[in-house]
């Protein structure tokens, strides 16, 4: 009778442990599809059709639909704009800008413009 008892024991931590409680539930699978449609496919047709006409519009007039590429002087103008921006910056500092190498005094503490940067000479004497 003991033996029973631990053979039944045994199995209950062997089958407890191998499928906990939680993984023996039954739980019924989601079904992939709603139980109510988001819209009817009417609806879904008529946004579809709405879509093409605005594409078929854009076409007629010409419009694209790609970003225009900015020039070079929008990025070079874009790039200085966030160098003066930049609060890390520290005199003697240099930044590469479309007009060369420029090193950043560090006079101006409020607004920094173009003055407040000097090309970087090169070719200098060696001792």
């Amino acid at each position: 009778m003991l033996l029973a008892s631990f053979r039944v024991l045994i199995a209950a931590l062997v089958i407890g442990g191998v499928f906990p409680p939680d993984v023996m539930a039954q739980v019924e699978p989601e079904s992939e599809q709603p139980s109510e449609p988001r819209m009817s496919r009417e609806q879904w047709l008529a946004d579809i059709e709405a879509a093409r006409r605005r594409i078929e519009e854009r076409r007629r007039e010409g419009r694209s639909f790609a970003q225009p590429t900015p020039s070079d002087a929008d990025v070079a103008r874009e790039a200085f704009q966030r160098i003066l921006e930049d609060d890390s910056l520290r005199a003697g500092d240099i930044v590469a800008t479309s007009r060369g190498l420029l090193m950043f005094k560090g006079q101006s503490s409020n607004e920094r413009s173009l003055n407040d940067f000097a090309p970087v000479a090169w070719g200098a004497a060696k001792p």
